[in-house]
Protein backbone atom coordinates (compact mmCIF):
# COMPACT_ATOMS: atom_id res chain seq x y z
CA UNK A 1 0.00 0.00 0.00
CA UNK A 2 1.38 3.74 -1.01
CA UNK A 3 2.48 6.05 1.18
CA UNK A 4 -0.57 7.97 -0.45
CA UNK A 5 -3.21 6.00 0.82
CA UNK A 6 -2.15 5.25 4.22
CA UNK A 7 -1.58 9.06 4.16
CA UNK A 8 -5.58 9.72 2.92
CA UNK A 9 -6.67 6.88 4.81
CA UNK A 10 -5.56 8.79 8.24
CA UNK A 11 -6.87 11.83 6.73
CA UNK A 12 -10.42 10.28 6.29
CA UNK A 13 -10.26 8.83 9.73
CA UNK A 14 -9.47 12.24 11.65
CA UNK A 15 -12.11 13.94 9.50
CA UNK A 16 -14.81 11.33 10.70
CA UNK A 17 -13.88 11.60 14.20
CA UNK A 18 -14.38 15.53 13.57
CA UNK A 19 -17.69 14.79 12.64
CA UNK A 20 -18.52 12.56 15.46
CA UNK A 21 -17.65 15.87 18.06
CA UNK A 22 -20.24 18.21 16.29
CA UNK A 23 -23.01 17.38 17.51
CA UNK A 24 -22.30 15.80 21.37
CA UNK A 25 -22.71 19.32 22.47
CA UNK A 26 -26.67 19.86 21.16
CA UNK A 27 -27.76 15.96 21.76
CA UNK A 28 -26.72 15.62 25.25
CA UNK A 29 -28.39 18.75 26.53
CA UNK A 30 -32.31 17.77 25.50
CA UNK A 31 -31.90 13.86 27.40
CA UNK A 32 -31.01 15.55 30.79
CA UNK A 33 -33.24 19.15 30.28
CA UNK A 34 -35.20 18.15 33.70
CA UNK A 35 -32.38 17.97 35.33
CA UNK A 36 -30.55 20.64 34.37
CA UNK A 37 -32.71 23.10 34.86
CA UNK A 38 -34.44 21.74 38.53
CA UNK A 39 -30.38 22.40 39.60
CA UNK A 40 -29.86 25.49 37.87
CA UNK A 41 -33.41 26.69 38.57
CA UNK A 42 -33.02 28.00 34.79
CA UNK A 43 -36.54 29.17 33.15
CA UNK A 44 -37.90 27.59 30.09
CA UNK A 45 -36.74 30.57 27.85
CA UNK A 46 -33.54 30.10 28.89
CA UNK A 47 -33.30 26.11 28.54
CA UNK A 48 -34.30 26.87 25.33
CA UNK A 49 -31.42 28.95 24.79
CA UNK A 50 -28.81 25.77 25.52
CA UNK A 51 -29.50 24.69 21.92
CA UNK A 52 -31.02 27.62 20.08
CA UNK A 53 -27.35 29.65 21.08
CA UNK A 54 -25.16 27.21 19.25
CA UNK A 55 -27.16 26.47 16.54
CA UNK A 56 -27.75 30.36 16.30
CA UNK A 57 -23.62 30.46 16.43
CA UNK A 58 -23.33 28.01 13.92
CA UNK A 59 -25.37 30.00 11.33
CA UNK A 60 -23.45 32.59 11.52
CA UNK A 61 -20.31 30.38 11.11
CA UNK A 62 -21.75 29.83 7.75
CA UNK A 63 -22.01 33.25 6.56
CA UNK A 64 -18.07 33.91 7.95
CA UNK A 65 -15.82 30.79 5.70
CA UNK A 66 -14.49 33.28 4.10
CA UNK A 67 -13.21 35.97 5.93
CA UNK A 68 -12.14 33.04 8.18
CA UNK A 69 -10.60 31.16 5.39
CA UNK A 70 -8.21 34.39 5.14
CA UNK A 71 -7.41 34.62 8.89
CA UNK A 72 -6.80 30.67 9.40
CA UNK A 73 -6.24 28.01 7.01
CA UNK A 74 -8.20 25.01 7.46
CA UNK A 75 -6.17 22.92 9.29
CA UNK A 76 -5.60 25.61 12.09
CA UNK A 77 -9.45 26.78 11.91
CA UNK A 78 -10.71 23.10 12.52
CA UNK A 79 -7.99 22.58 15.31
CA UNK A 80 -9.11 25.28 16.98
CA UNK A 81 -12.88 24.87 16.38
CA UNK A 82 -12.02 21.27 18.23
CA UNK A 83 -10.02 23.70 21.15
CA UNK A 84 -13.20 25.12 21.57
CA UNK A 85 -15.57 22.42 21.58
CA UNK A 86 -13.42 20.48 24.19
CA UNK A 87 -13.40 23.76 26.33
CA UNK A 88 -16.57 24.29 26.10
CA UNK A 89 -17.58 20.74 26.81
CA UNK A 90 -15.61 20.03 29.60
CA UNK A 91 -16.45 23.66 30.97
CA UNK A 92 -19.61 21.77 31.18
CA UNK A 93 -18.63 20.47 34.74
CA UNK A 94 -19.45 23.37 36.40
CA UNK A 95 -22.58 23.50 34.33
CA UNK A 96 -24.53 24.22 38.21
CA UNK A 97 -24.22 27.59 37.25
CA UNK A 98 -26.39 29.01 34.63
CA UNK A 99 -24.40 31.44 32.95
CA UNK A 100 -21.99 28.56 32.54
CA UNK A 101 -23.71 26.65 30.52
CA UNK A 102 -25.04 29.07 28.49
CA UNK A 103 -21.57 30.49 28.12
CA UNK A 104 -20.31 26.92 27.00
CA UNK A 105 -23.33 26.87 24.40
CA UNK A 106 -21.73 30.04 22.81
CA UNK A 107 -18.10 28.86 23.18
CA UNK A 108 -19.05 25.67 21.68
CA UNK A 109 -21.34 26.74 18.81
CA UNK A 110 -18.55 28.94 17.47
CA UNK A 111 -15.86 26.23 17.72
CA UNK A 112 -19.02 24.50 15.57
CA UNK A 113 -19.51 27.01 13.02
CA UNK A 114 -15.07 27.27 12.49
CA UNK A 115 -15.20 23.52 11.97
CA UNK A 116 -18.11 23.18 9.51
CA UNK A 117 -17.07 26.06 7.98
CA UNK A 118 -13.68 25.30 6.85
CA UNK A 119 -13.60 21.05 6.95
CA UNK A 120 -15.48 21.09 3.88
CA UNK A 121 -13.56 23.08 1.91
CA UNK A 122 -10.51 20.84 3.11
CA UNK A 123 -12.45 18.31 1.89
CA UNK A 124 -12.95 19.29 -1.85
CA UNK A 125 -9.20 20.49 -2.03
CA UNK A 126 -7.65 17.71 -0.64
CA UNK A 127 -10.39 14.85 -1.98
CA UNK A 128 -11.16 16.36 -5.54
CA UNK A 129 -12.27 13.09 -7.10
CA UNK A 130 -13.51 11.73 -4.11
CA UNK A 131 -14.91 14.47 -2.21
CA UNK A 132 -18.82 13.97 -2.64
CA UNK A 133 -17.67 9.95 -0.66
CA UNK A 134 -15.58 11.43 2.17
CA UNK A 135 -18.51 14.75 2.43
CA UNK A 136 -20.84 12.11 2.87
CA UNK A 137 -18.53 9.75 5.70
CA UNK A 138 -18.20 13.27 7.02
CA UNK A 139 -21.56 14.10 7.45
CA UNK A 140 -22.78 10.30 8.66
CA UNK A 141 -20.15 11.04 11.72
CA UNK A 142 -22.01 14.68 12.47
CA UNK A 143 -25.51 12.38 13.10
CA UNK A 144 -24.18 9.67 14.63
CA UNK A 145 -22.14 12.08 17.10
CA UNK A 146 -25.51 13.54 17.77
CA UNK A 147 -26.99 9.80 18.32
CA UNK A 148 -24.38 8.42 20.26
CA UNK A 149 -24.70 11.49 23.10
CA UNK A 150 -28.07 11.36 22.62
CA UNK A 151 -27.93 7.90 24.33
CA UNK A 152 -24.31 8.13 26.14
CA UNK A 153 -25.51 10.88 28.15
CA UNK A 154 -27.82 10.14 30.19
CA UNK A 155 -26.57 6.32 30.82
CA UNK A 156 -23.77 8.39 32.11
CA UNK A 157 -26.06 10.97 33.97
CA UNK A 158 -26.95 8.10 35.87
CA UNK A 159 -26.54 8.49 39.66
CA UNK A 160 -27.18 12.80 39.70
CA UNK A 161 -23.57 13.34 37.97
CA UNK A 162 -25.28 15.59 35.33
CA UNK A 163 -22.45 17.84 35.13
CA UNK A 164 -19.74 15.12 34.97
CA UNK A 165 -21.78 13.36 31.73
CA UNK A 166 -22.21 16.37 29.96
CA UNK A 167 -18.42 17.34 30.31
CA UNK A 168 -16.98 13.93 29.63
CA UNK A 169 -17.82 14.80 25.53
CA UNK A 170 -14.54 16.87 26.22
CA UNK A 171 -12.85 13.23 26.30
CA UNK A 172 -13.53 12.60 22.36
CA UNK A 173 -12.92 16.02 21.27
CA UNK A 174 -9.73 16.17 22.62
CA UNK A 175 -8.93 12.70 20.82
CA UNK A 176 -10.21 14.09 17.07
CA UNK A 177 -7.98 16.90 18.09
CA UNK A 178 -4.90 14.51 18.30
CA UNK A 179 -5.58 12.65 15.79
CA UNK A 180 -6.21 15.63 14.00
CA UNK A 181 -2.39 16.89 14.79
CA UNK A 182 -0.54 14.11 14.66
CA UNK A 183 -1.23 13.41 10.93
CA UNK A 184 -1.06 16.81 9.77
CA UNK A 185 -4.11 16.34 7.55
Amino acid sequence: MSFFRINNAWRIAAIVLVGLNLRPVLASVPPLLDLVQAATRLSDSAAGLLTALPVFIMGLGALAAAPLRRVVNEQQGVALGLVLIAAATAGRHWAGLPHVMLATGLVAGLGIAMTQALLPIYIKTRFAAAASGVMGLYSTAIMGGAAIASVATPLAAQGGAWPDALALWAAPAALALLCLSLIHI
